[in-house]
């Protein structure tokens, strides 16, 4: 876009001067102001693109000027961004709920204004280049208009574009309409037909209609009244299946003897991913979400697993039907590449428990590895890192940058003696973590279900020196390490996993110098924001360090908006929730800087006039 024009309102003349010659020399075309009364008749007079001001300032303070701008019509869509020395948590939730952009608290350093008011800016600018190509956006909630009503509705009105649908636990999957057939559909690894029967069940969530034209190939031939008749069909089927098994939020384990046949036979690889499903952690619920399966198929699987007294309930007894002489063997044809027999059960369950039991310490897992040996690996993460990880030198230190100028409370620029600051990129963005703690080692945690994302992240965080232990022979069971050296010659050691749950053991040791903390989610990989804010809430209670939730770019179009995303994290209003490239510099250590602690003295606004001087950079108060 052209150079922006920013409107700046402050009080103190030393602050408006410092923020003008710096947002100039940024790009922006800026007009300034140390009244809101005066500011008032500026924005009805002239265009801005977006207004920066402290709250208190005289005439009408920061509120009554937002007020007003939100009731004009001409001037409602200029984002306003507070910059202030109110601290308190009341005031910035207020401004946050009123509309406005961003809340930033003096002391701040002058770049990072810059930076969060370039975001903001071209944050703005997608919205309008989206709203500029007359795509149509629908929103609401399934539990006032159903998937089989919005199929109907779409269809009797012949309309064309993506109806996108969130379920409650935020799987998400599209039905494609050209002039109100329904010609394509997907959800996860389903297709067409079976995508809508997968959807159609659907009662509570969220769903997106983008009335725009679309360029597919017609999948489904057959009619909307067709597909629901056949749908409904479906539903009552799995309703029916579902009366044969206990309610679903009833978590589902393995039996004793169930695991002494996985240990005996052979099977196939799909038929063990659907029976790690049964892991005494997921609920019917989360196993019918994460099936490869349809639901039919998994619920007939399901029904015949819990009959035959293969899998119960967490902490419950095994069904009562067990075979008997003259019943026919106990297969699963549908299950297991390969047919197998129950062991023998002339003897009793008791005595097939008990030798399981015997047995259990040295059976592999599901996923070929022995289970015991995988919490042995847990506590000590970081014991591979420290034998291979090279030592701090101290002529990683004598990089020294040119000097900047500081600013005292009078206002007058003077030369600041040159700190000195390591090589890596972002040291002094986790020095600012340590927050007068007295260690002089530290820890910093990336999760993330996507591998790729995290490792490229890592990577990034310490310039490609990185281990990538694995647990098993495919590289399916992996995380990272790294460590980077800050300026003030901490030893921040950085820990990648997964946000699976047998991953978060590995955090327990790091509570005493767990620093902070980063969760990534894909923008492409929205199918479990479920899991994703219950994870957010657990690491929250549990440690209470800096922390950022982070959305990943992809390359490709986002499906979801970030409010969609906040929303179905449950996030509170002053959550960071920070859009990333985890390949770019900049964006990361924007990011790094959300992480940081209420700042030191230095590098800040609002610094006494001692500090000011012997800091290298621009600053007000």
């Amino acid at each position: 876009m052209d150079a922006p024009n920013i409107l700046v309102i402050d009080g103190d003349p030393k602050n408006l001067q410092i923020l003008k010659e710096s947002l100039e020399s940024s790009g922006f075309r800026v007009t300034t102001c140390n009244n809101g009364n005066e500011a008032w008749g500026l924005i009805q007079s002239r265009k801005h693109d977006i207004i920066v001001s402290e709250v208190d300032i005289p005439g009408l303070n920061g509120f009554e000027l937002l007020d007003k701008i939100q009731r004009d019509p001409a001037a409602a869509s200029i984002p306003l961004v507070f910059l202030t020395n109110r601290r308190n948590l009341e005031d910035r939730l207020k401004s946050l709920r009123s509309g406005v952009k961003d809340y930033m608290i003096k002391p701040l350093h002058v770049k990072e204004v810059i930076a969060r008011l370039h975001m903001i800016l071209r944050r703005l600018e997608r919205v309008r280049h989206e709203e500029s190509e007359s795509n149509k956006k629908v929103v609401g909630r399934l539990e006032e208009k159903s998937v089989e009503a919005l199929v109907e509705e779409y269809g009797r009105q012949r309309k064309t574009g993506v109806l996108t649908l969130y379920d409650h636990n935020n799987r998400s999957g599209e039905i494609y309409f050209r002039d109100g057939a329904v010609v394509k559909a997907r959800l996860g690894n389903f297709k067409a037909e079976k995508a809508v029967y997968q959807m159609l069940p659907w009662q509570r969530g969220h769903f997106v209609m983008d009335l725009k034209e679309i360029n597919v190939e017609d999948e489904i031939t057959v009619s909307n009244l067709g597909l629901l008749v056949q749908g409904v069909k479906q539903i009552e089927t799995r309703e029916k299946l579902l009366k044969l098994l206990p309610a679903l939020d009833t978590v589902f384990e393995r039996t004793a003897i169930f695991e002494e046949i996985l240990r005996r036979k052979t099977i196939a690889a799909d038929a063990l991913k659907f029976i790690a499903l049964f892991d005494g952690q997921r609920s019917l619920s989360d196993i019918l979400a994460e099936s490869t399966y349809d639901d039919i198929k998994t619920l007939e699987k399901i029904v015949q697993l819990h009959q035959q007294g293969f899998i119960k309930p967490l902490n419950g007894e095994p069904q009562p039907h067990l075979p008997r002489p003259g019943d026919s063997t106990i297969t699963l044809p549908e299950i297991a590449a390969q047919k197998f027999q129950t062991p023998n059960l002339r003897g009793s369950v008791a005595s097939e428990i008990k030798s399981h039991q015997k047995q259990q310490n040295q059976a592999p897992g599901a996923n070929g590895m022995n289970e015991n040996k995988f919490q042995r690996e847990i506590p000590a993460p970081f014991a591979s890192l420290e034998a291979n990880a090279p030592k701090p030198q101290p002529k990683e230190f004598k990089i020294e940058p040119k000097p900047a100028a500081a600013v005292t409370d009078g206002g007058q620029k003077k030369e600041a003696p040159t700190p000195k600051i390591p090589t890596n990129q972002f040291g002094a963005n986790f020095d600012q973590l340590f927050n007068g703690q007295v260690g002089a080692v530290g820890r910093f945690v990336v999760l993330s279900s996507d591998s790729e994302s995290r490792k490229k992240l890592i990577a990034l965080l310490s310039q490609n020196n990185f281990l990538s232990k694995n647990l098993d022979g495919n590289g399916a069971l992996s995380f990272e390490l790294a460590k980077i050296v800050t300026p003030n010659r901490r030893v921040i050691e950085i820990l990648g996993v997964s946000t699976e749950r047998k991953f978060l053991q590995m955090l327990e040791p790091l509570s005493d110098t767990l620093l902070g903390y980063l969760i990534l989610i894909g923008d492409q990989n929205l199918s479990n924001l479920g899991y994703a804010a219950y994870l957010i809430n657990s690491l929250k209670r549990q440690f209470a360090v800096p922390h950022v939730i982070v959305l990943v770019q992809s390359h490709h179009k986002r499906t979801i908006p970030l409010d969609v995303v906040r929303y179905s994290l449950k996030l509170a209003e002053d959550e960071q929730l920070v859009e990333i490239d985890v390949r770019d510099a900049e964006s990361v250590k924007h990011l790094l800087q959300q992480l940081r602690p209420p700042l030191p003295h230095s590098e800040s606004y609002g610094q006494t006039a001692a500090s000011a001087a012997a800091q290298p950079h621009t600053a007000f108060r």
